[in-house]
């Protein structure tokens, strides 16, 4: 076997790409757009104009058959005198020596490079994909959903990688959701709006202008999250204005207090993922195979800020969202939210759980 290391100017980038997906097999999964990985592993991404990096390809007689991007970014917020490196872009067989390979020489070069400690999977921040999932395989995937084959965790457990944090989604059926409903709605009566908090949706068309102004607030946030890294405003409205498209009225909504000030934010979208399924990883078929009516409603992200976590907010917000989009779709995820305790548990136990991994070095 041979061990190539390269960087985006590569001709074996295309190589690392035809990788994507390779080892599914009974697992549900809805393939990935080539154009989108050449579009992400370019130059041009702002992430690669700070952090260092190297693809590695194992080949084996010229042909791919396992690959990694191993990453350190310089912006991520770490502990003092830590420096935590990534891997991402995992594809390996189902095959201990060669992942052990593969993992060798990335953790080679993440030591050589300063790392501290290794995370992973992570394709290069959290704005991005990351997580593996570790259970739910024989569920339907939602877009955007952490999906991979079901041996990938065992490969990173058996090579002395911990499990360093973990998520769950729901699927929530339409009654499940209206009982809910009623018990937020009991609450949010209830209680006194303290804060003179107002929800207002952002305005779908000029996303670009909304977004702009959630950037502080919104990375404010995402600081209280796991793995946080500060990108630009440019970055951020780049990154989440790719949901224009998925979005409905209402589907993202801004909190704000009574002096105006921008507190919180939620939004959920469409799923289309049976026409992506149906596309096949070719966009050229994506526009013939959205002509349906989607049955499933994600609830996706929120946040409030810090000195409002243990408020009420969460169910303010939630509240909101249910209310308007509980009787379009039958079907809802309760999407990816972290191990912490969750409102979403009153309803029912969740069925997906995904988890990221760590190895210190």
């Amino acid at each position: 076997m041979q061990i190539e290391m390269f960087d985006l100017d590569s001709a074996y980038l295309h190589k690392f790409i035809a990788l994507q997906d390779k080892y599914f097999t009974q697992e549900n999964f809805i393939p990935s757009f080539k154009e989108s990985l050449y579009a992400t592993l370019n130059t041009s991404n702002p992430f690669f104009h700070n952090a260092k990096y190297s693809l590695i390809l194992v080949l084996n007689d010229e042909m791919p058959i396992a690959r990694a991007l191993v990453t350190i970014d310089p912006r991520r917020v770490n502990e003092e005198s830590s420096v935590v490196g990534n891997i991402g872009y995992f594809e390996c067989p189902n095959d201990k020596s060669i992942s052990k390979l593969l993992m060798d020489t990335a953790i080679d070069w993440l030591k050589q490079n300063g790392a501290t400690s290794v995370h992973g999977p992570m394709d290069l921040h959290i704005y991005n994909n990351y997580r593996f999932m570790t259970e739910g395989f024989d569920t339907s995937p939602f877009l955007a959903e952490p999906r991979n084959p079901s041996y990938y965790p065992s490969l990173f457990e058996n090579y002395g990688f911990e499990e360093d944090n973990y998520w769950r989604s729901w699927e929530i059926e339409e009654d499940e959701l209206s009982k809910f409903y009623d018990f937020l709605n009991m609450i949010v009566t209830r209680r006194k709006n303290i804060h003179g908090i107002e929800l207002s949706p952002i305005d779908i068309e000029n996303i670009e202008d909304a977004l702009s102004e959630l950037y502080e607030t919104a990375l404010d946030i995402f600081s209280q999250n796991y793995s946080y890294s500060k990108i630009s405003k440019e970055e951020f409205v780049a990154i989440f204005s790719k949901l224009k498209n998925f979005l409905a009225p209402n589907s993202f909504q801004i909190a704000k207090d009574s002096t105006g000030k921008i507190v919180g934010f939620m939004y959920g979208h469409i799923d289309f993922a049976e026409g992506f399924k149906k596309a096949n990883g070719d966009y050229s078929k994506l526009i013939e195979n959205m002509a349906y009516k989607p049955q499933r409603y994600i609830y996706h992200t929120f946040g409030v800020i810090k000195e409002m976590r243990f408020s009420d907010m969460t169910g303010r917000l939630t509240h909101s969202q249910i209310g308007e989009f509980k009787n379009i779709f039958p079907q809802s995820i309760a999407a990816l939210t972290t191990s912490q305790k969750s409102i979403v548990e009153r309803i029912k136990e969740p069925n997906r759980y995904y988890k990221m991994y760590k190895l210190e070095l």
